[in-house]
């Protein structure tokens, strides 16, 4: 069923279909890749929102938590305050997005950095072990994706940001996993979650595209603990005529939010970003480096440069003139200049304003046009370069698909973790990290964990 009619009410039982396909699995029955994954999925987490927790907008947040004397005992990670359940979700939360350098899934958005920060700082309350954890969280993203399928693409065309909806729903949905919470209960935790999703694309390139997160991570964990407590809501609150999917979208696909994914989980689509920016930045930079490798070319040969997207991109990631880090990030002509340049795009400290206002890399995102074809499908680029000598070069670049090895990409997504989580904890701290979330289905010290990630005094 795919209709662009809204919803019909509550014939479907869609909302309680959609949590039965997303009950939490028994760690002991999942199939081994899936369990490595998502551990690689918190291993990702953890590097990222390490390094995060040290930008000025989550100073911002625990400033603001403490002046109301937010207090409690769970950890932000990368920082040493510890503050209530709700308040650290939402550092924790906004932290994991500060960098726009945290996984994805075609489903919609960053599905992983609400669901795990939820989970994982309710953990810390809870005393969860490790296997409990990741039954959680895989609950809760298998929910969030399977939603994104129901609404999408309406969904993000209405210019709402699926990481922020969709995770909001995730978030309670592994919360209330983790919480043991029995059908009832949970469907009101989704019902309390629904009615508090919300995030705007307007909002990319600001502080509040990774308040997004962090606001999905604290409403998710708030309605799946008022849930607990006997609060209620609308526990057909998915296709409901005034409910979520109704007023955000003009699809209804349940064909396709109930369908069966490859490998069971729709968790293994999950894609992992290698470029500290916007995802629709990637195929593009990744198309330059393509060139740049193959025909010995420099950025002082290159005379003009044309990057190509789909139309639908836009609006996500083509900022002209980027005057801030942020907004270098959502800046296709940018990021090329970055590429082209031979800039390092993997290291989050290269995004400032005052490499946005360099000189040089000014000059070439100058020399740079954006191009909108509609042949173009999700996030996949074409890339053209003109050369001083008159020779023409292009590359097409498909968006980035999920590993084949789980080998390779953990050896790669370590490689990535351990720079990140150094800057800020030290190697040592780093490296016990690393070891104890590869091993993650023995951690019984979630509180001890998130201490690692403790700034290096």
């Amino acid at each position: 069923m795919n209709s662009s009619a809204p919803p019909a009410p509550v014939a479907s039982g869609i909302t309680a279909v959609l949590l039965q396909l997303s009950a939490a699995p028994c760690y002991a029955d999942l199939p081994e890749g899936i369990a490595t994954l998502a551990k690689q999925c918190l291993l990702d987490w953890f590097g990222v929102a390490t390094l995060g927790a040290r930008d000025g907008m989550v100073d911002i947040l625990i400033a603001e938590a403490r002046d109301r004397g937010a207090a409690g005992n769970c950890r932000v990670a990368g920082r040493d305050e510890t503050l209530n359940p709700v308040d650290a979700a939402l550092a924790n939360g906004t932290a994991a997005h500060a960098l726009d350098y945290d996984d994805g899934n075609p489903a919609g958005g960053h599905l992983s950095a609400p669901v795990a920060a939820a989970v994982l700082t309710l953990a810390q309350h809870t005393g969860a072990d490790g296997r409990g954890i990741i039954s959680a969280f895989i609950a809760g993203y298998e929910f969030a994706a399977r939603v994104g399928y129901l609404v999408r693409p309406g969904h993000y065309a209405r210019g709402f940001h699926p990481t922020a909806t969709l995770g909001t729903l995730g978030a309670a949905r592994g919360r209330a996993a983790l919480l043991g919470l029995d059908d009832l209960a949970t469907g009101n935790a989704i019902g309390i979650a629904a009615t508090q999703a919300a995030g705007l694309v307007a909002s990319f390139g600001t502080m509040c595209k990774p308040l997004h997160v962090g606001r999905a991570a604290a409403n998710g964990l708030l309605a799946a603990r008022l849930a607990a407590l006997g609060y209620t809501g609308n526990t057909s609150v998915l296709e409901h005529p005034q409910g979520f999917a109704a007023p955000h979208s003009v699809n209804f696909n349940a064909e396709a939010a109930t369908a069966t994914p490859g490998g069971g989980f729709f968790l293994a689509d999950n894609t992992f970003k290698f470029h500290a920016s916007c995802a629709g930045t990637h195929a593009a930079i990744e198309g330059l480096r393509r060139l740049l490798a193959e025909h010995t070319v420099a950025a002082g040969d290159v005379t003009a440069m044309t990057l190509a997207i789909g139309p639908h991109m836009d609006k996500v990631c083509n900022i002209q003139a980027p005057e801030t880090g942020l907004q270098i990030k959502f800046s296709l002509r940018m990021m090329g200049a970055l590429a082209l340049a031979g800039w390092n795009t993997a290291d989050p400290a290269i995004f400032s304003a005052s490499t946005a206002a360099d000189p040089a890399l000014v000059a070439l995102r100058d020399k740079t046009r954006v191009v909108l074809d509609p042949t173009l499908a999700g996030i996949d680029a074409r890339v053209e370069l003109q050369l001083g000598d008159g020779r023409r070069l292009v590359a097409t670049c498909p968006a980035a698909t999920p590993e084949k090895s789980l080998g390779a990409q953990g050896a790669r997504l370590a490689a990535k973790f351990l720079p990140l989580a150094t800057g800020v904890a030290g190697d040592t701290a780093a490296q016990a990290l690393l070891a104890r979330i590869q091993n993650f289905e023995q951690e019984r010290d979630l509180a001890g964990l998130f201490a690692l990630t403790a700034p290096v005094s």
